[in-house]
């Protein structure tokens, strides 16, 4: 199966209509980390057929969790997931990738430009050093460190009444109380096409 085809089963799947334009750019997306990943070490997902279920479309399972005009701060983006597969599906939501490490913040840039994405801003700096003159919306993270450690790191930077989404696996052992200033709101389970391990997506609100 092509890398379109396993791309398009996999949005039927999951229930997200897409553009044929937009899942053109997913696809470049997937090439230039395939690339950058050569050299770079990216994500230690060699197989751009892996990459489209286990990146791509993994990402592409928050965007039920995401409005309309968010101002998003996706946290230690790495190698722009899952910020760039939703600044691509999402033109009018604007997406912050923040990460400390300068080969992965020079890539988020290079992709950025050459997939053309003006809603896509990088940020090179470690999260609890970030200072911004507007807090977010919405501050996102995927596979960065559990919840308490993030609200410590980031939570500076989530508005009043924003929103925190985290993507989890496993929820036991998990600690979801340690989270001062932010309620626990809703904890869906959600499944991704190509993927048998466990996926969750919670969503705390500031208070």
């Amino acid at each position: 199966m092509s890398l379109r085809a396993s791309l398009c089963a996999g949005l039927a799947y999951q229930s997200v209509r897409l553009e044929e334009p937009v899942i053109s750019r997913l696809l470049d997306f997937v090439a230039l980390l395939d690339k950058w990943n050569r050299v770079y070490n990216l994500t230690a997902v060699r197989d751009p057929e892996v990459m489209i279920s286990r990146h791509i479309l993994d990402s592409l399972s928050i965007l039920p969790f995401v409005k309309d005009g968010d101002r998003v701060a996706d946290l230690g983006s790495g190698g722009g997931l899952p910020g760039i597969p939703l600044a691509i599906a999402s033109p009018n939501v604007h997406v912050t990738l923040i990460d400390s490490n300068n080969k992965k913040t020079r890539f988020l840039r290079h992709a950025a430009a050459t997939l053309d994405l003006d809603n896509v801003a990088v940020i090179h700096n470690r999260i609890e050093r970030v200072q911004v003159d507007k807090p977010f919306s919405c501050l996102m993270a995927r596979a960065f460190a559990s919840p308490d450690k993030i609200v410590h790191l980031a939570g500076h930077l989530c508005a009043q009444q924003g929103r925190l989404v985290l993507m989890a696996g496993q929820l036991e052992g998990l600690d979801l109380t340690q989270t001062p200033g932010f309620s626990l709101c809703s904890t869906t389970s959600v499944t991704v096409y190509g993927e048998d391990a466990s996926r969750h997506v919670l969503v705390f609100v500031r208070n």
